[in-house]
């Protein structure tokens, strides 16, 4: 499972810091508002299921997904919101846009 997770998806680094192998992962979490009658709504996660199982531990937290290393944050929010929410490229041209001012690393 590792070995997939840093060789074949590209989802993790192994790298080693003072004698210890350490492994590194981005994520990325999207706060997607919308203005609905001019009052401002946030999608926030309830809970997610997550090797068969219910979690709770997410409830209230924005969308968020792991990052492949080489990935542009730009790509992952597209690729969050297509495979979280099932919203198509096309979809989210006509529909949404960023607010790059406020992208953290």
């Amino acid at each position: 499972e590792l070995y997939d997770e840093v060789y074949e998806r590209s989802l993790s680094t192994l790298e080693p810091h003072n004698g210890e192998l350490v492994r590194t992962i981005r994520i990325i979490k999207v706060w997607l508002h919308a203005l609905v009658l001019n009052v401002d709504h946030l999608l926030l996660v309830k809970a997610k299921w997550q090797k068969g199982e219910f979690d709770a531990m997410t409830k209230d937290q924005p969308l968020s997904m792991r990052m492949s290393v080489d990935q542009d944050w730009t790509e992952a929010v597209e690729e969050a919101f297509t495979k979280r929410l099932g919203l198509n490229s096309h979809f989210q041209d006509q529909n949404l846009s960023v607010d790059t001012s406020t992208h953290k690393i």
